[in-house]
């Protein structure tokens, strides 16, 4: 059984500060790239960006995952089917914008280089189940009458909607956009202009890399260990990045971006945070034993 069944399926977010720089005014470039805000960010780890309010953040993840499939053991029993619920997993530790522009901690890199700190998270556990409760739990070769469409898991689904059409919305309409943000944003000739001082940064302590990009292209930090010159040249990126405000820089455009996307896309992105918050609130319910 795979074990995404369970899972509803989005790239999730931790919900907490940016501060805005200390000038009021806006900066624009030419063409059609968007006018920025000057930025301050104070930690990537308690970064909020525009469109992660329309996102689950990874402790909700594992709150919506576990509350269907909460949901859809309840309607197996119905069919005679006692599967046990394993215990709800940890959500993942990295925040979800921690690594988003790439490493920013130095005390981390120095440690670690460029791999996480930490375990990623706890893989969520499968619960045991015969052959004939997984064909109810999916609704595939199903030898049991009245099962409802989609099988306990198109049940679940359903009872987390709590009344409202779950494929009335597009559930990766926000990771969509998040993604197109990131994308855009490193494309900006602001953007890219700040990569060439970080460029030339790096090449004062001895690196040639165009953008911090490239790093994860050289076979030499894709080495199966740990090794001295990928702590020295992740130490190296970190010091770059603060000494040409890369990061400052990086977020406001992607900001500028998302923001755009928000205007575009307001009424589907209503619709999903809408259907979210129901989820959100029917699954707390449902894990909580209410």
């Amino acid at each position: 059984m795979d074990w995404p069944i369970w899972r509803v399926g989005a790239m999730l977010t931790a919900a907490m500060l940016l501060t805005a720089g200390c000038d009021a005014g806006t900066e624009s470039a030419s063409g059609s790239e968007p006018a920025v805000q000057p930025t301050t960010v104070v930690d990537v780890r308690t970064l909020t960006l525009p469109l992660d309010p329309y996102r689950p953040d990874r402790k909700q993840e594992r709150q919506l995952e576990y509350g269907r499939m909460l949901l859809a053991l309840k309607c197996l029993r119905q069919y005679g089917f006692d599967v046990s619920a394993p215990p709800i997993a940890k959500p993942f530790a990295l925040a979800v914008n921690e690594r988003r522009y790439g490493v920013t901690s130095e005390a981390e890199v120095a440690v670690y280089g460029y791999r996480p700190p930490f375990e990623d998270g706890e893989r969520p556990e499968e619960p045991e189940m015969s052959k004939a409760a997984l064909s109810v739990l999916t609704g595939k070769d199903v030898q049991i009458a009245d099962v409802p469409e989609g099988g306990c898991r198109g049940q679940a689904n359903r009872e987390l909607s709590d009344g409202l059409d779950p494929d009335a919305v597009d559930w990766d309409l926000a990771q969509m956009l998040s993604a197109k943000s990131l994308k855009q944003s490193e494309a900006d000739s602001r953007v890219q202009a700040v990569f060439g001082k970080w460029s030339e940064c790096m090449k004062r302590s001895g690196y040639s890399y165009k953008n911090p990009d490239a790093v994860d292209d050289d076979p030499v930090m894709n080495s199966g260990s740990l090794t001295e010159q990928e702590i020295k040249t992740a130490v190296a990126d970190v010091k770059c990045k603060k000494e040409v405000d890369l990061i400052d820089t990086w977020v406001a455009v992607d900001v500028a971006y998302q923001n755009q996307f928000l205007e575009k896309n307001e009424e589907g992105l209503a619709a999903l945070k809408a259907q979210l918050d129901t989820r959100l609130r029917v699954a707390a319910a449902v894990v909580s034993g209410k």
